[in-house]
């Protein structure tokens, strides 16, 4: 049988170009599709090409700003840079001619002479020179002083203004003088009559400069390469440190190395905290020789400054009952590094044996409340930010202070890197003597200066009789409760449970020190097994384990008494140490929520004082129960956008200086929430940081120890250290005793040679932009659906031409 309608027949002839076949019941075949995609290629593989060009400048980009740092222009004699690529005039470039009493100098000159370093302030000048002993081959500082008539300026010379002497440097072919050349205002503080607050200032520029005399030629060519390699390490030091210090002699608060409650309490000009006061071995020379110790011109000259971090947030309105009242208070956070056992993440570790602990600091929070209607008398300048010239500057109406610590777990352990693997395995020391002494001395220092009574620096008659039972020092431990992390935090609970119940007595010079009964806690806390897979909120947990310490130790608040001076209202009975194995990521998240209490606490109690039972000036009440259902938020915008960026810059600035890079779990620092751009960015920075501390790390190491001073310079390119055991850098002679003994050796480094400067540390750099890599190539392949390149389905074709 004979279908009446017979299908057409299959043509296997192409078909005529420019024409394009229908498939049966008027769809395009899938090749017809790929012939309509086909004609949009070009433009394709253009757009493609803009993506591969702006990829590639992203991993520029990344590249040019992992290898930049902040640096302070430290420069050789006779040029003088502010920053990379600009320059000035050389620092003793001009000839200037100055009246012979000197009654004209109202800041610092230094004037360099063939003969000597002259350094004038006011109507007194020092003279700095040096002398070449060939017995002993060494150069010998001669410092003398004049005044009045017989100052030593020349009529002529080459002078410059400076802020100050940093320190003097005894290298090889002879001595050298670190001048502060230049100083920016960190902070100006509100007015209080006729006198200020506090002035900070943060140094900017340095110049080294070699003292005249000696004998500058004796040294060979090795050792002339060897001193500038040092030379060159002093400078990046320099650079990397950001120096602050008190500056103005009309300032309530003169001293920048203490916080506010022990300056209140009495602490004398001349006393400095020798944690904080850097630079306190490199001035010795000047305080010590020629018979000027203790002159008030070397003191006005020597600056004791301070590393530290300070972040300042002005004019922060704050809640109030009416809701019309506006009071606006500055927010400061200062963080304070202490200069003994100074070093790098995976090169120092624990304590030595006075208890001095590594990446120790003191953060303090500072809320200094404002007064518009009592000010300055309109002369006064806030720099960067501040009121304007002819502007009122504010008054002080109030001040709150709150101290937290940081460091280093305090026994003898060590990480050494090994090059192979992120984490090293953790070495412990096995001497359970040794490690009760670490820890007992760092107990000791730490309820001196933090807690109350006879032996601490508070007054005992402003405690509140609540406060007594509260432990002094609360140590939150934020270590793994697994592996070698969990390891070292059981031996510092059993360690730290010993000092109390057996080895509670310390001699601490002529004054021996007990350590009352429950004046220490310790609390553990698995940061990463509770906040894990994004469960940031039981950060509230971790707070509430230390609200009663939180609550019992109170804050400093302090107000003006009407001459001139502070008057505590209340002080600070106890201080958080908190810890994880660097004391850097999980620390700041943890100090960042006990901060946010702190801050919210004191707005709660303004008013109070000391007494607890007085007038206080409550924040509104909606905003007291919106903190207590989160604490870790702030319950007023302005407040809680400036205390993250306060804490997440000073995050990044510890980090930067202990570990090389940001801070990690900065993006839940600074916004609150956990991002993937964040997590992305702790990739590349934990890349950073692996390639940093296995090569980089040794010369860190070195250019610290030689800035502050721990390490002697040499001119023969190997390891000289003091025969009376001063290197606090890397420990005494016996700080490794009950640690492994090669855990030290391990990143002591010959100086005279360059590690890790292979292809091998090629490649590891290169490999620290993998992730930079990794998010170019997602852009790659999410940049078409999100723009809407999507392939066009087969329906949406031109159509038949």
């Amino acid at each position: 049988m004979v279908n009446p309608n017979p299908s057409p027949p299959l043509r296997l002839t192409p078909a005529s170009p420019g024409v394009a076949p229908a498939s049966a019941g008027g769809r395009k075949s899938p090749s017809d599709s790929m012939r309509n995609n086909s004609d949009s290629a070009p433009r394709r593989r253009q757009r493609m090409s803009i993506l591969l060009v702006a990829a590639a400048a992203l991993v520029a980009a990344a590249c040019v700003t992992a290898s930049s740092q902040s640096h302070i222009p430290v420069v050789r004699r006779g040029t003088r840079t502010t920053g990379r690529g600009s320059s000035k005039p050389p620092l003793f470039g001009r000839q200037r001619k100055y009246a012979g009493d000197g009654s004209s100098l109202e800041s610092p000159v230094a004037t360099l002479t063939n003969a000597s370093l002259v350094l004038g302030c006011g109507a007194a000048c020092l003279s700095l020179s040096c002398a070449y002993d060939p017995l002993s081959r060494t150069h010998r500082l001669d410092v003398e002083r004049a005044d009045g008539e017989s100052a030593f300026f020349p009529a002529s010379g080459r002078s410059t203004p400076i802020e100050g002497v940093f320190g003097i440097y005894d290298l090889p072919s002879g001595p050298h003088a670190a001048l502060i050349t230049g100083s920016e205002m960190a902070y100006a503080g509100p007015s209080m009559g006729n006198r200020t607050l506090c002035e900070i200032r943060r140094v900017s520029s340095m110049e080294i400069v070699r003292i005249p005399g000696g004998s500058p030629g004796i040294l060979g060519h090795a050792a002339r390469r060897e001193e500038g390699r040092q030379v060159r390490l002093l400078r990046r030091a320099l650079r990397a440190h950001d120096f602050y210090y008190g500056a103005g002699r009309n300032t309530v608060l003169p001293d920048f190395t203490h916080a506010l409650q022990r300056l209140c309490n009495g602490v004398s000009d001349g006393g400095r905290d020798a944690r904080f006061y850097w630079n306190e071995a490199l001035v010795r020379p000047l305080l010590g020789g020629g018979g000027v110790d203790g002159d008030e011109t070397v003191r006005r000259l020597a600056i004791p400054c301070t590393s530290a971090s300070v972040g300042v947030a002005r004019d922060v309105p704050l809640p109030s009952l009416d809701g019309a009242t506006v009071e606006k208070a500055d927010l400061l956070l200062v963080s304070r590094r202490s200069r003994f056992r100074v070093g790098t993440r995976f090169t120092v570790r624990g304590a030595d044996g006075e208890g001095h602990v590594a990446n120790f600091a003191e953060t303090e929070q500072l809320l200094i409340v404002l007064d518009d209607d009592e000010g300055g008398d309109g002369e006064e300048e806030r720099e960067n930010g501040g009121k304007g010239v002819g502007e009122k500057s504010p008054g002080l109406r109030e001040v709150y202070s709150h101290v937290q610590i940081r460091g280093s777990i305090p026994l003898a352990w060590s990480s050494p890197t090994d090059g192979k693997t992120y984490t090293p395995r953790v070495r412990i020391g096995t001497d359970p003597v040794d490690q009760a002494r670490r820890l007992r001395a760092h107990l000791a220092e730490c309820v001196n200066v933090y807690g109350p009574g006879e032996n601490g620096a508070l007054p005992t008659r402003k405690i509140p009789r609540e406060a007594e039972a509260i432990p002094t020092i609360t140590f939150v431990d934020l270590v793994d409760g697994h592996g070698d992390q969990g390891r070292l935090g059981r031996h510092l609970g059993e360690v730290l449970a010993a000092v109390v119940e057996v080895h509670s007595t310390q001699q601490t010079g002529n004054k021996t020190w007990h350590l009352p009964p429950g004046s220490v806690r310790h609390v553990r806390y698995d940061f990463h097994a509770e906040t894990g897979g994004g469960r940031w909120h039981r950060l509230a947990d971790l707070v509430e384990l230390v609200m009663p310490e939180l609550v019992g130790h109170g804050c400093a608040s302090a107000s003006p008494d009407g001459d001139g001076k502070l008057t505590l209202r209340s002080v600070q009975t106890g201080t958080l140490r908190t810890n994880c194995m660097d004391c850097l990521d999980r620390t700041n998240v943890a100090q960042a929520a006990f901060g946010r209490h702190a801050l919210f606490a004191q707005l709660q109690r303004r008013g109070a004082g000391d007494d607890a039972s007085g007038f206080r000036r409550n924040v509104p009440l909606r905003a007291s129960t919106a903190f207590r259902r989160n604490t870790l938020r702030l319950p007023w915008p302005e407040g809680e956008q400036a205390f993250r960026t306060l804490w997440a810059d000073n995050a990044d600035a510890i980090s930067r200086l202990y570990a090389g890079t940001r801070a990690l779990k900065g993006d839940f620092t600074r916004t609150g929430v956990r991002t993937k751009m964040g997590a992305l960015d702790d990739g590349a920075n934990s890349v950073k940081r692996f390639y940093i501390n296995n090569y980089e790390d040794a010369e860190r190491l070195e250019a610290y120890e030689l800035m502050t001073g721990v390490r002697p310079f040499s001119g023969t390119g190997e390891e000289e250290w003091p025969a009376d055991g001063e290197g606090v850098g890397t420990g005494d002679a016996d700080s490794d005793a009950g640690a492994d003994a090669g855990a030290s050796a391990a990143v002591r480094w010959p100086t005279g040679r360059r590690r890790g400067r292979g292809p091998i540390a090629g490649m590891l750099y290169v490999a620290t932009q993998i992730p930079i890599l990794a998010a170019a190539v997602a852009v790659l392949l999410l940049a078409p659906g999100i723009l809407g390149w999507r392939r066009r389905d087969a329906g949406e074709g031109d159509g038949e031409r």
